[in-house]
């Protein structure tokens, strides 16, 4: 059975007969669906990440994830107390830590905990926190679970700061 030269040739079964041009532009078609998925899917990473406000201050590797931007350099220059600083301390492993959060007066924004690890502040848990709330349950239980003794005070952390926050 043959039908016109835009279309293919089938077999008495219905199916496509090998080397045909229907053939060929089902080939085309599966070319170029992976690179399109995947554009759609980096650009859909993009915004989402710009919508929470993570692409400056958070940078993946492999598993971890380190704070960058903004939120580094206040986790480096701000002490408990300030905007979006919570309580610092040291955990079990010798680790100095901060808890922190994005979230501006009434609206949502992450809040997580990062530790001071090689010179670069490693984010140990980040998630969203809803309008008003400053840090989530899960990222109090985690602190709960690191820390060694009392939070520090505010001398310990400017000390601490004098020394460009070296773990013990």
């Amino acid at each position: 059975m043959t039908q016109d030269a835009e279309t293919a040739t089938t077999t008495t079964e219905g199916t496509p007969a090998s080397g045909n041009s229907l053939t060929r532009k089902s080939a085309r078609i599966q070319n170029w669906i992976a690179p399109v998925a995947l554009a759609c899917g980096v650009g859909l990473g993009v915004l989402l990440a710009a919508s929470f406000g993570i692409g400056a201050d958070l940078q993946g590797s492999g598993s971890s994830l380190a704070a960058q931007g903004s939120l580094a350099q206040h986790l480096s220059d701000d002490l408990t107390g300030a905007a979006g600083m919570g309580p610092s301390f040291w955990t079990k492993d010798g680790y100095f830590c901060r808890v922190f959060s994005t979230a501006r007066t009434g609206a949502s924004g992450l809040s997580g905990i990062a530790c001071r690890e090689r010179d670069v502040w490693a984010v140990r848990i980040v998630g969203e926190n809803g309008a008003g709330e400053t840090v989530t349950a899960p990222v109090r239980s985690l602190m709960e679970n690191l820390i060694v003794g009392a939070p520090l005070t505010a001398e310990a952390e400017r000390q601490l700061r004098r020394q460009g926050w070296r773990p013990r």
